[in-house]
């Protein structure tokens, strides 16, 4: 663990090491487990767009609605972010998209005739902003 309590996993999905962070989980560590600002590994690969890295931190046990200290969730950031194939994920796994920050704002996933679209800003804001992006890993 480093200064910040951030786990090995933490840090080797972070750094897209999916061999170590298997590796890592088969010896028992907590793919949900928060570092001292309360954000997991979830909450890092979300924020890049690392659909594979998000898909396989759920399927060992990551929480898509983990709030770090100030309220931001995985899909807060993969939205922010513009990461509409990660944030579409993490809603089919659990993630509130209504969920909101300490600050009242919110960046989240609205379903409207089968389409899906990221709306940023604060609660009243209903307007998306951003092209989805997208990475590799």
């Amino acid at each position: 663990m480093d200064r910040r309590w951030r786990t090995p996993l933490y840090q080797a999905a972070e750094r897209g090491h999916l061999d170590l962070a298997r590796f890592l989980i088969e010896q028992g560590t907590n793919a949900a487990a928060q570092d001292q600002d309360g954000r997991t590994p979830l909450h890092e690969t979300s924020s890049g767009g690392h659909l594979n890295r998000a898909r396989f931190l759920i399927e060992h046990g990551a929480n898509a609605a983990a709030q770090d200290e100030g309220g931001s969730t995985p899909l807060h950031l993969a939205s922010r972010d513009g990461h509409l194939d990660v944030a579409r994920f993490l809603v089919e796994h659990g993630a509130n998209a209504e969920a909101q920050d300490q600050r009242g704002s919110h960046r989240s996933i609205r379903h409207r005739n089968g389409v899906i679209s990221i709306l940023h800003g604060s609660s009243s804001s209903t307007a998306p902003t951003q092209q989805p992006r997208t990475r590799a890993g």
